[in-house]
């Protein structure tokens, strides 16, 4: 590579979550911070890593249409 590494997006481990859990804390402030650790283990998590290390983390809010 040319001195930048590359970001590698993917779903979360278990392990991931006290890292996820940290940024979130790091993030936000208030109703934020709450509701993002409240719901850490009920929404998908996706994880950022560069060079082996979680730099970011992202919940997923998902929905179903019914017909």
């Amino acid at each position: 590579m040319t001195g930048r590494e590359e970001v590698v997006v993917r779903e979360a481990r278990e392990e991931d979550k006290q890292h996820a859990a940290r940024i979130f804390a790091e993030s936000f402030t208030g109703s934020w911070r709450y509701w993002s650790l409240r719901l850490l283990d009920v929404l998908k998590l996706l994880v950022a890593e560069v060079g082996g290390k979680v730099v970011g983390a992202a919940e997923l809010y998902t929905t179903e249409v019914k017909e």
